[in-house]
Order: structure tokens, then C-alpha cells, then sequence
């Protein structure tokens, strides 16, 4: 990465954002727009970080305890990760 000619792009340093997979993006889009539609839009942000902490740390467990479980309401596989790193 740090090889990359900087004589046409200045980007050393940068995140490499293209490394993340597509599906990463779709599977919090989708997420997201679950919520969207359950609540409302963003309404994830006006919750306390705490109650993330809790729903992050049920689903760990459930995980530890069965890695193909998902959430019983959704159906989804989810992660209240993302939620966290934006608390910060």
C-alpha cells in the first residue's frame, strides 16, 4: 500500500476504503433501513450509548452460543457495533 506512485495520486496514509466489501455496506444499509422503518430515521442516534453496550453484549452472547443466530424480531444478523463507534 505504501508503494503506490504519489507522483498522480496523493492518497498515502488515506484509508483504503476500497477494501471493504459491498456486501458490508449493503448488510448495515439494510439494518439501518430496517430501523428507519421500525422508528424513524437516524433515530438510532439519540440513543443512550449504555443501551448499545447491553444489546451489543446479548448479541455477542447469543453468537458465542449459536454463530448462525439472528435477531428473533429482524431476522437479521446483526451487530450494534457500528452504533457504538459513532457514540464515541
Amino acid at each position: 500500500m505504501d508503494k503506490r506512485n504519489q507522483d498522480i495520486k496523493s492518497d498515502a496514509g488515506k484509508l483504503c476504503m476500497e477494501l471493504i466489501p459491498t456486501s458490508a455496506y449493503k448488510s448495515l444499509g439494510t439494518i439501518l433501513t430496517y430501523g428507519a422503518k421500525k422508528y424513524k430515521p437516524n433515530s438510532w442516534q439519540q440513543v443512550e450509548k449504555e443501551r448499545y453496550v447491553g444489546a451489543l453484549l446479548r448479541h455477542f452472547i447469543e453468537y458465542l452460543e449459536d454463530p448462525q443466530s439472528v435477531d428473533e424480531e429482524s431476522g437479521y444478523s446483526i451487530s450494534n457495533m457500528f452504533f457504538l463507534m459513532q457514540c464515541s
